[in-house]
């Protein structure tokens, strides 16, 4: 007769879901996203722009394109994104006045 440990993968299968299980409820609530955007009076696109300093947004170019990455810095000129996506090795530095809207994750 041939002995085969039937149970063992079971045991070990249901070990592994359990041990993740409980490091999902130990790791606590994940928050991602930045904080709403208020629109206040006088408002314009640079101010939208420079309260997201370090944040990962997405611009949208007047010639259609679309720029995402990590806010590094703006000044009154240029606005630098790091870390772009599906580029993640580059950054770019992007004429001010060539923005048409900025996307933001907030949820």
């Amino acid at each position: 007769m041939i002995y085969r440990p039937i149970l063992r993968r079971p045991i070990r299968l249901s070990l592994g879901i359990s041990a993740l299980a409980l490091l999902w409820l130990i790791s606590g609530p994940v928050i991602v996203g930045a904080e709403p955007l208020k629109m206040e009076v006088g408002m314009g696109l640079l101010q939208v722009i420079q309260a997201q300093q370090g944040q990962k947004l997405t611009l949208k170019l007047r010639s259609g394109a679309e720029l995402s990455g990590t806010l590094r810095a703006v000044n009154g000129q240029l606005v630098h994104l790091g870390e772009l996506t599906g580029k993640e090795f580059y950054d770019a530095f992007i004429d001010i006045t060539q923005i048409e809207a900025v996307i933001l994750r907030v949820k």
